[in-house]
Parts: C-alpha cells; structure tokens; sequence
C-alpha cells in the first residue's frame, strides 16, 4: 500500500546504520514529507550500548525519558505519521 506523503509531517526513528536511516529520510522528504530523524536508540554511549544489551531493565527509565523528551519537543510539529525502523 503505497501512502501519499505530499505535505506531511513525519517523525522518524532509526538506529544509526551505514547512514541508511538518511538515505530513508531523504527518499520520505523527495516524496514531500517534513522528516523529524531521531535515532531509536537514544544516541547511546558505548556503555549505554552494552547496558542495553545486558541490562535492558537498568535502561528503562532512561529510554523512557528520552521518549518523552521527543514528545515534548515535537508536539508543535503534530506528526501525521510516525515511523520507526528497526
């Protein structure tokens, strides 16, 4: 099902990875879309990572809180789509 993004807002998760999560943004924004890029993986730390990875319930509040930051800072720019790549 193909969307029409013409003139939409769309707020954007993706990890860091070979720069694909760009080469999607600016596919999403030549199709006319207003891109938000976040990276779903909350700009880990080295550390960060490997507590994920280990200790995923000692990371929550913090994955929690960066969530929440995200809403706040983007509640003016009212997503019409929210898209998450994983």
């Amino acid at each position: 099902m193909m969307v029409d993004l013409l003139n939409k807002n769309v707020l954007m998760f993706a990890p860091k990875f070979f720069n694909y999560e760009n080469i999607i943004k600016e596919e999403i924004e030549r199709q006319g879309a207003i891109v938000h890029l976040y990276d779903e993986r909350n700009n880990p730390t080295t550390l960060d990572k490997i507590f994920i990875r280990k200790f995923s319930f000692l990371m929550k509040k913090k994955i929690n809180n960066f969530y929440k930051n995200v809403v706040k800072q983007e509640c003016d720019f009212n997503p019409d789509v929210v898209f998450f790549v994983s």
